[in-house]
């Protein structure tokens, strides 16, 4: 088990590797990628544009299915980067009633 560790990304570094990209390539990404130093920072941003909506058909009903199951091997993983995300707003705890009433 090995905890996730958030942080930035170390950019020169990651284009150094990227042995698939010619050196203009590279310059390119780069300036693309430090221009937008908030979004590699590794934390939560938050939408600060106009509010979405979704629209959905007329009597269209949510998909359920069983959940995904988690190998025991990566169990503690899973919840360690669960809590972490809810621990940064990311997602939430729902309560019996939410879940009863689909109210999420």
């Amino acid at each position: 088990f090995k905890k996730v560790e958030y942080e930035p990304a170390n950019l020169p570094k990651l284009l150094s590797e990227m042995h698939y990209l010619s050196t203009a390539q590279k310059s390119a990404l780069l300036a693309t990628l430090a221009e937008f130093p908030q979004i590699f920072e590794g934390k939560k941003g938050d939408w600060k544009g106009e509010e979405i909506s979704i629209r959905l058909k007329k009597g269209s009903k949510p998909y359920y299915a069983k959940a995904y199951p988690i190998p025991l091997s990566q169990r503690e993983s899973y919840e360690v980067e669960v809590e972490r995300q809810c621990s940064i707003g990311l997602l939430r705890k729902l309560t019996a009633k939410e879940v009863e009433l689909g109210n999420w």
